[in-house]
């Protein structure tokens, strides 16, 4: 099986272009799942987390869930449903072959897998995955 599209990290990368980029990795990864795993479906999950509801990065919001630093928040994270099959996977095991992919593609890219959220999928940044 060929391996996703590979994607340098610029030197000091700022903010928008590294959003940009997570964007672009994205799409090449979901179309290489497409190709490569036709027994599997992609459905977006939580994408970004407004500060209005969630709180400004660095800060958790009463009411609201994740961690007060998440990458979501930062445009930077994505998580992903996974059906195969027609079953909807819950583990995070079932991510690990495409987690992996993705974790291929850049080296600061990250997924779940490694820390059970196995539907994480993220560029690190400031530390955090």
């Amino acid at each position: 099986m060929p391996a996703p599209k590979k994607f340098k990290v610029p030197p000091n990368e700022k903010l928008g272009a590294k959003q940009n980029r997570f964007g672009l990795m994205q799409a090449y990864w979901r179309i290489w799942v497409e190709e490569n795993y036709p027994n599997y479906q992609l459905t977006k999950g939580d994408a970004f987390r407004d500060p209005r509801v969630f709180g400004a990065v660095g800060i958790a919001k009463p009411g609201g869930y994740g961690r007060a630093s998440s990458l979501h928040k930062m445009r930077l994270a994505q998580d992903w449903n996974l059906i195969i099959d027609g079953v909807f996977q819950q583990s995070s095991e079932a991510h690990r072959e495409i987690g992996e992919a993705w974790e291929s593609m850049s080296e600061d890219a990250s997924s779940g897998v490694s820390f059970n959220d196995g539907n994480h999928y993220s560029l690190k940044h400031g530390g955090r995955r």
